[in-house]
């Protein structure tokens, strides 16, 4: 399942898009607005959003798509309860705000189109923080939870069917990239990375200068191939940089694991830090609980982070849950009044 979030400012614009003709359009579902045009539809949109009329982008868009291995899966009354899910999966209340649900059928994999109102039914502004990764969170969450196909598999798949079709150079130039995306995300060394990109059967030659990496050239199947010539992101140069963010990353988790460990309540729970290939975690074990388990993939911004008092063992697993959802999402102030002593 993939959800693709985009903000906009016509209501207009976008009814039209969805009810067109070639699309083979469907009305699946409604809150708030009329389906009969696309005319009907915008006009009721545009008149909840006078309540809020400083909003300019109004709209959020979510182009909902399934791999055609779920058309037979996924009749109208499905990809309702589908989007219905998503949006609350969003933290958007599909009773608070108006919305429409609308199924194209102009291509062989099964999509629709979500349009939400941001101003929802009281005037206030549904936010748009963060969209992209709250949308594959919610994505990956709702197919685990009605046993849908995997969008990432399927994407794998056919890039190897892709990979197959290609010249011997720009099909290793493919395998390479995949590989990259893969595993830099949780590399905190060049020689970690290199081990993972050869647990893949690539090559890696590392240039250093003054212990810093300045270059890499990937070799996989006799093709060799350039860090730059892969994508400006993976020049020996900016891989440098990256690793090196994950690796302050790291060390704010670890310093949050000690805080909580140096807490009153460290002698009841126990918390600790692991490294795996492809994942790290963090772990906390208490006397009431077998273990919750957090995974932590980006690193945050600087600045710290604020928590309030723990009352009880529940709210300390909740508060180091936000913790870490805040590292990821780059944000400081969940509670809305952080109190005064940092955390780290």
């Amino acid at each position: 399942m993939i959800g693709k979030v985009s903000i906009g400012k016509s209501f207009g614009g976008i009814c039209r898009y969805v009810f067109g003709e070639e699309k083979g359009a469907e009305v699946l579902a409604t809150e708030g607005v009329r389906g009969t045009s696309a005319a009907h539809m915008a006009a009721d949109f545009n008149a909840q959003r006078e309540l809020n009329p400083n909003l300019g982008k109004a709209v959020l868009h979510v182009a909902l798509a399934w791999p055609a291995e779920e058309k037979a899966q996924l009749p109208n009354e499905r990809m309702e309860e589908l989007a219905r899910a998503y949006l609350k999966a969003m933290k958007v209340d599909p009773e608070g705000t108006q919305w429409a649900l609308v199924r194209h059928k102009d291509q062989d994999h099964p999509h629709a189109h979500l349009i939400v109102n941001r101003v929802d039914n009281a005037g206030a502004t549904v936010s748009d923080q963060h969209n992209y990764r709250h949308s594959l969170e919610a994505c990956r969450t709702l197919e685990k939870q009605y046993g849908l196909v995997s969008a990432q598999e399927v994407s794998q798949d056919n890039r190897r069917a892709v990979r197959e079709q290609l010249p011997e150079r720009a099909a290793a130039k493919l395998y390479v990239q995949d590989a990259l995306s893969r595993h830099l995300p949780h590399a905190t060394s060049a020689e970690e990375l290199t081990a993972a990109m050869q647990r893949d059967g690539i090559g890696v030659q590392a240039t250093y200068q003054q212990e810093k990496l300045q270059a890499v050239v990937f070799a996989y199947e006799g093709q060799h191939l350039k860090g730059s010539e892969l994508g400006r992101a993976y020049s020996g140069n900016n891989l440098a940089k990256t690793i090196e963010a994950q690796q302050d990353q790291v060390a704010l988790v670890k310093s949050l694991v000690q805080r909580l460990n140096e807490r009153p309540l460290g002698g009841r729970v126990n918390a600790s830090y692991c490294a795996t290939a492809g994942a790290r975690k963090v772990h906390l074990v208490g006397p009431h609980q077998q273990g919750a388990v957090m995974q932590v993939e980006r690193g945050p911004e600087s600045g710290a982070i604020y928590v309030s008092s723990w009352p009880n063992l529940v709210d300390l697993f909740g508060s180091l849950e936000r913790l870490l959802s805040l590292t990821l999402q780059r944000e400081f102030d969940f509670s809305g009044k952080p109190c005064k002593t940092p955390l780290i």
